[in-house]
């Protein structure tokens, strides 16, 4: 694609939409009581940084379609300076990600919509009995002293 307002957008959108299939992948991952890593406290630093990405991103967005760094700030009730200054780095380096491997994320979009409806199904089919079990497991897990201290996420 060329440089026009219309293809840098896509490449943004395309990029923000990719992230988001993560985000969502990581929360599904989450709703399993039975997975280890899904419970450990590593889960939710991963979410919390996934979702820091995620911002940069949808202000690259927002920037791109026009939005002022002031406007930005006033929605989150901040200075402008403060704003800018916290995010502007991971703005534009958005941009330069989206344009630089936009055919990459291309493929990561559509393998997230495949891993994300595989999650879905695997999380309706067996949900029920792992909410069942899942105490009993809890249970064993008690026992095991610090058995989410060494759990990371994937």
């Amino acid at each position: 694609m060329g440089n026009s307002f219309e293809a840098n957008m896509r490449e943004l959108l395309v990029l923000r939409s990719s992230t988001a299939l993560g985000v969502a992948s990581s929360l599904a991952g989450l709703a399993d009581p039975t997975s280890e890593i899904a419970n450990s406290p590593a889960a939710c630093a991963e979410l919390r940084n996934e979702m820091a990405v995620l911002e940069a991103q949808t202000c690259a967005v927002l920037r791109q379609g026009g939005v002022s760094w002031d406007a930005l700030a006033g929605f989150y009730g901040v200075t402008k300076q403060s704003l800018h200054r916290r995010l502007a780095g991971r703005v534009d380096q958005a941009v330069v990600l989206a344009r630089d491997y936009s055919a990459l994320h291309e493929e990561d979009l559509r393998m997230g919509l495949s891993f994300l409806a595989g999650a879905n199904r695997r999380l309706r089919g067996g949900l029920e009995r792992k909410l069942d079990t899942s105490a009993e497991l809890w249970g064993q897990r008690r026992k095991a002293a610090g058995w989410w201290w060494e759990l990371a996420p994937e």
